[in-house]
């Protein structure tokens, strides 16, 4: 009993920083807000379409409804370097960060699923299960409580949750140009070229008053790769090549100290480089001193890091 009260822990607050710009998606936070407690929500979209920024937006504005805690999990599903998480790697720490003791978790996949079940069961708490690839990565990962609620974002269409879980399917769509206008403060030519993806239109407004970038309409990521190269040759030198280093590694949970490791810099360059990086927009800092490459900017700097080896 003793022991009981002394761990008992403080609900666990995992969200990232949401994003630093946000606009519109009215709809789709109606919807999300219209969830029921034991309900599951799946957001689906291409890469770059904003998905992880709707949910954490979401659950941020609603973390006052959910006072037992909010659960977040980037699962790597399309990372083309590092491997996708295991649930029972994702359980331990969830298990952790609700205060259950290393020595208390158990070995196995369905016995973790099991006690998370049993932590979860009498808490209100959100759930985000971030760039998930197929239903079985996110199976175990379900909190199956009356009081939660979960949001998975994926690329795929996860029919298994559908069928089994019934989780309701919202598919997000590019910011339309009014939505892309308000985005960037006002309307730009560059808009139609970003094709309403809210990723390349964070890159061009972190450099608002320089030239435009070239693009090309019609398919959305033809021109977003115009911004990105766009923002690419935009940065120092040194931050260009570390920019390119990371397109050979991870890049889901970057330090100065890792990056320093990397490059052969000092820690202290390392994070000048890294602050530069995300002020370009190229990297996101989800909690302070760590930072993260979305998916689609990670690949275009694995093409450039081929380029110019």
């Amino acid at each position: 009993m003793t022991e009981s009260l002394l761990l008992k822990p403080a609900a666990p607050a995992q969200l990232p920083t949401g994003a630093r710009r946000f606009t519109g998606r009215t709809a789709l936070l109606a919807r999300l807000c219209a969830l029921d407690g034991g309900e599951v929500a799946m957001l689906t979209g291409p890469a770059g379409i904003g998905k992880t920024s709707l949910a954490v937006h979401w659950a941020r504005r609603a973390a006052g409804e959910f006072p037992d805690g909010q659960l977040f999990v980037n699962l790597r599903g399309f990372d083309h370097v590092a491997q996708p998480v295991e649930p029972a790697d994702a359980l331990r720490s969830f298990l952790a960060a609700l205060g259950v003791p290393a020595r208390r978790i158990p070995a196995g996949l369905d016995e973790r699923a099991a006690l998370y079940r049993t932590e979860m069961a009498d808490r209100r708490a959100v759930v985000v299960l971030d760039n998930a690839t197929v239903a079985t990565q996110v199976r175990p990962l379900l909190p199956a409580a009356r009081n939660c609620v979960t949001v998975v974002t994926s690329r795929n269409q996860l029919t298994g949750l559908i069928v089994r879980e019934a989780a309701r399917p919202i598919p997000v769509p590019p910011l339309t140009i009014a939505e892309a206008a308000q985005f960037l403060g006002g309307y730009r030519p560059v808009i139609e070229q970003c094709g309403g993806l809210p990723l390349a239109l964070s890159l061009v407004a972190a450099r608002t008053g320089e030239p435009e970038p070239p693009g090309r309409g019609g398919d959305p990521h033809a021109g977003a790769r115009g911004v990105f190269a766009w923002t690419h040759r935009a940065l120092t030198p040194p931050a260009a090549g570390i920019f390119r280093l990371l397109g050979r590694h991870p890049a889901h949970d970057l330090t100065a100290t890792t990056v320093a490791g990397l490059a052969g810099l000092t820690v202290g360059q390392a994070a000048v480089i890294l602050a530069e990086l995300a002020r370009a927009g190229l990297l996101i800092e989800f909690v302070p001193g760590r930072y993260l490459c979305h998916d689609l900017l990670h690949t275009y700097a694995a093409e450039l890091a081929a380029r110019y080896h």
